[in-house]
């Protein structure tokens, strides 16, 4: 009787440890996950600052490339300004992509001047896989084109 006792004093104890474990590491993955938006996010902002030195990379890709390789490629919104000047046309963003496949640099290489901005804020918020050399993640250079239609 004592023997069964403690088996099942055993068993409660060990779901209570698994629990409170299951609980933790929840806990972790969500502040972990809060940890890497706030990450992405001051990334993005970085990216987006106009004359930042363009890091260095190890693999250079055609956009066809990259584009392949696209988790996410959120669309730039048509500035009001450009609507009322009648601005359209395609706008070349020039990105680099970390170990990671997040957008940490970007600059415009062509295209309308008031399209430019939207352009450059989108590119970096786009997210791709990772690029890898020999089964290692580099960083890499590639472009993202966006083609703004009047309406």
């Amino acid at each position: 009787m004592k023997k069964q006792i403690l088996k099942i004093l055993l068993a409660v104890c060990c779901l209570s440890a698994a629990g409170s474990l299951a609980t933790y590491q929840a806990a972790a993955q969500t502040g972990s996950q809060k940890d890497r938006e706030e990450q992405n996010r001051k990334i993005a902002e970085e990216c987006e600052e106009p004359g930042r030195e363009k890091p260095a990379t190890e693999l250079k890709s055609k956009m066809s490339l990259l584009c392949g390789k696209a988790i996410s490629l959120p669309k730039p919104q048509f500035p009001e300004d450009a609507k009322a000047a009648k601005a359209s046309g395609t706008v070349a963003i020039e990105i680099v992509i970390d170990e990671e496949g997040r957008v940490v640099w970007a600059k415009a290489a062509e295209g309308h001047e008031l399209l430019r901005p939207a352009s450059v804020r989108a590119a970096c918020r786009a997210r791709f896989s990772p690029m890898k050399i020999s089964g290692r993640a580099v960083k890499a250079t590639g472009f993202i084109t966006y083609n703004f239609v009047k309406e």
